[in-house]
């Protein structure tokens, strides 16, 4: 701490405020696709989706409404097949009668999430070029 105290006095840089990252998208802005509706018609979004956008809950919280849709077949959930949609701005959770419970995360998270995969399937094209 005292050396990048120093550092910053040497060079003269002391940033008011803590710089923020900046999210970087591998598709323009426009066409970041902010409804679901969207994702639907994406198929490369939508496959990524059914295996990420969602979490399986094996502990339930004790106020976690109750799904009312179909409930998973034979213990297997895939809430694309329950019906289930994602919220645009926020997580959902619901809990199924047999004990278990699903976690969506929200469209704007799955599309950081999925930039972050396409990020990764780049890179590592890259790597296995070299």
């Amino acid at each position: 701490m005292l050396l990048s105290l120093l550092i910053s006095l040497f060079w003269g840089f002391v940033p008011s405020q803590p710089i923020q990252p900046s999210i970087q998208y591998c598709v323009a802005p426009a066409e970041v696709p902010s409804d679901w509706n969207t994702w639907l018609q994406d198929e490369s979004r939508l496959s990524w989706w059914k295996l990420n956008g969602w979490v399986k809950l094996d502990e339930l919280k004790s106020d976690m409404p109750l799904w009312t849709g179909s409930d998973p077949i034979q213990g297997t959930v895939d809430p694309f097949i329950c019906g289930m949609q994602p919220d645009p701005q926020k997580s959902m959770q619901w809990a199924f009668s047999n004990g278990t419970g699903i976690h969506l995360h929200g469209l704007e998270r799955c599309e950081v999430l999925y930039q972050r995969f396409l990020i990764n399937q780049s890179a590592e094209a890259k790597r296995i070029k070299q």
